[in-house]
């Protein structure tokens, strides 16, 4: 009798729908994992960026605004500029080298993946720190909005008090939970 090595027809097509299969419910669960991986890193960069607006107000002892750089209202989608307000005793006030403003960082928006930004009417054009770190919105706290094409059940929604303290929250959350993509 003969001694054969090797992988009968039977053995390689049973490995191929083994590994389809797998490949088959592992797939979906992989790009909802990086969906939500994006949503929470674009979440934390965005808080990373009002702390550091929030931080250099105070270093500097002058206004510090975020700015949107696109040109839609309420939305920071395209990118934001953040630049100290030397123009302006409250901020609030669009970036003017001419006027002493200095560009302090500046980020140019997310291209794809369905990501938006949204703002609430407070922090329509600008997000404006004083000198001591509070928000110069009158008195009103803002709402930014993080979602992708999936919606609020997979949003997360910061909230920047009038103390300039950040809280993130998701739609699942008791205490001020994300109810819509546009605040």
């Amino acid at each position: 009798m003969r001694n054969t090595r090797g992988f009968t027809i039977i053995e390689l097509m049973v490995t191929l729908a083994v590994a389809s299969l797998l490949i088959f419910i592992g797939v979906p669960s992989f790009t909802t994992f990086i969906q939500n991986n994006r949503i929470t890193s674009s979440t934390n960069f965005v808080v990373s960026q009002i702390n550091y607006a929030r931080s250099e107000a105070v270093r500097l002892n002058l206004p510090v605004n975020i700015g949107r750089t696109g040109s839609v209202t309420q939305d920071l989608t395209d990118g934001w500029q953040i630049f100290s307000d030397a123009g302006s005793a409250t901020g609030n006030s669009a970036y003017s080298a001419s006027d002493g403003d200095v560009l302090l960082r500046q980020f140019e928006g997310y291209d794809s993946g369905g990501l938006q930004i949204r703002v609430n009417s407070p922090g329509n054009q600008w997000i404006a720190f004083n000198q001591t770190g509070l928000l110069s919105e009158g008195g009103s706290s803002i709402q930014i909005a993080v979602c992708d094409d999936r919606g609020v059940s997979a949003g997360r929604l910061i909230t920047v008090s009038t103390t300039g303290r950040t809280r993130v929250t998701r739609s699942t959350d008791t205490t001020d939970p994300l109810t819509d993509c546009t605040p």
